[in-house]
């Protein structure tokens, strides 16, 4: 069995938006779209069971919707949603 553990994916409405900007930024091409559909699509060419999928919080107010969606889409069969928190969530915070 054959289990993905490092799968990034984002909802559909923004989820070219963050390729593009992850393909700039790293300067390199995805392999996937980073939607659902498009990991499943991937999971099947490649002979993945499981994938362990997560998306990306660049502010502290958007691990809430980013967690969400993980839990939206986690099936505990084939995809499985990990959690996500940034380091300005562990700080405390001062006046």
């Amino acid at each position: 069995m054959i289990i993905d553990c490092h799968v990034h994916i984002a909802p559909d409405r923004i989820a070219r938006a963050v390729a593009e900007f992850s393909e700039r930024r790293f300067a390199t091409k995805l392999a996937g779209s980073m939607t659902v559909d498009g990991v499943r699509e991937s999971m099947a060419q490649c002979g993945v069971a499981i994938s362990v999928v997560f998306n990306v919080a660049q502010r502290a107010e958007l691990v809430k919707t980013a967690n969400d969606f993980a839990i939206a889409i986690t099936d505990n069969q084939q995809i499985v949603g990990l959690g996500l928190f940034t380091l300005s969530c562990l700080v405390p915070r001062t006046r």
